[in-house]
Order: C-alpha cells, then structure tokens, then sequence
C-alpha cells in the first residue's frame, strides 16, 4: 500500500471522506440516516416517514411481514464520538502499543 504523495494529497482525501461520511453515508447505528441529518434534527421527521412508508407497504402485502413487525425506525437518541463505559461514565480506556519499527531521535 502506498501513501499519500503529499501533505496537501492528503488533506484533499481526508476533505472527500469527511464530506461522504457526514453528508452521504446513511449510518446504521444512527438508523440509516447520516450524521448531519441526525445533529441537524433533520433524523425525527426522515425516520417518521420511514414508519408510515413501511407501515403502508405492510398493509399492501402482509405476508411478507412474517413476525408482524417491521423495522424500528425509532430516532436514535444520544450519540458520541468517545463511548462511555455505562459503569463509570468515564471514557473508556484506550491502550497503544508503541511500534517496533520506529526509533526514537537523538
């Protein structure tokens, strides 16, 4: 694998994935809407919309509905970048390993 060319290189691939990942990218964790609909508040009146378009679909074709139950498209209500741990609250430990192949400077 090769890296970036140049720092300016990566800068305007780390720009594309950033706009992707929050514009474009519909998230399962957030129920398949993407990050800036969910902080916008954009996620409530989409996945509303979700319940009545699947709502519909079942009372068309109910067999197809074999537990009864479709998907929850209820808002998902809190998230984070850093988990807690629900024990502590506190953010959970990270640990790194320092690499073998770089030495330090003199």
């Amino acid at each position: 694998m090769e890296g970036f060319a140049s720092l300016l290189t990566a800068r305007v691939w780390i720009e594309g994935f950033v706009q992707f990942y929050n514009e474009e990218h519909h998230h399962s964790g957030l129920n398949f809407v993407t990050p800036n609909q969910k902080h916008n508040g954009e996620d409530v009146a989409i996945l509303a919309n979700r319940v009545r378009v699947y709502e519909e679909a079942k009372a068309k074709n109910p067999k197809r509905w074999i537990k009864g139950n479709t998907r929850n498209w209820e808002p998902v209500a809190s998230t984070s970048l850093v988990p807690t741990n629900p024990d502590t609250s506190a953010p959970k430990p990270t640990t790194t390993q320092p690499d073998s192949n770089l030495t330090s400077a003199p």
